[in-house]
């Protein structure tokens, strides 16, 4: 939730300090805009590309998957931040198309430490009733935390028609 905000008030600081302010002086607008700026959330975008899925699973998966994630981009940030330690507050976590497999290996482990899952056109699985069920477990529990308004959790999907494996479409319905 934290991303989309800050990303919105970045977009609209202006229209929105015009809002606060009315018709005010160009010069308090554009103030007022730089303080929407500078107290907006701060956000860090941290973005992995391995290639395949099974690339991913391989690289991102297992119960100590997320403690690394998180330690890995706290030593980025803190190499960048003179003021000590950075520590990860609130952590959502994103795919598209094969990227699944990474958040579903984050989500072997435990999830309390992820506020928001968003998996956009890319959430597959096998066709087989079974294994369906048993590939989707991760995403199924973590689905039931965000229906007891827990975590957050959007699901998109295409009409996209892989063939050899279950849709997008298909997952998301599993999901239901």
């Amino acid at each position: 939730i934290l991303t989309p905000l800050a990303i919105l008030i970045a977009v609209l600081a202006e229209p929105i300090a015009r809002l606060l302010l009315g018709s005010g002086d160009q010069a308090q607008i554009e103030l007022a805009a730089r303080f929407l700026l500078v107290f907006a959330p701060p956000v860090v975008l941290y973005g992995m590309s391995f290639g395949t899925g099974g690339a991913y699973r391989a690289r991102i998966g297992g119960p100590e998957a997320l403690d690394h994630l998180i330690a890995a981009i706290e030593a980025a940030l803190g190499q960048q931040h003179e003021g000590g330690p950075v520590k990860v507050k609130r952590l959502a976590v994103t795919a598209w198309s094969a990227g699944y497999e990474a958040v579903g290996g984050l989500l072997e482990g435990d999830t309390k430490r992820i506020d928001a899952v968003v998996l956009v056109d890319g959430l597959h699985a096998s066709r087989a009733p079974e294994k369906m069920q048993l590939q989707l477990a991760p995403f199924s529990r973590y689905a039931e935390r965000a229906a007891r308004g827990e975590a957050f959790m959007l699901v998109t999907h295409s009409s996209i028609e892989p063939g050899t494996y279950a849709s997008s479409t298909e997952t998301a319905h599993h999901l239901i």
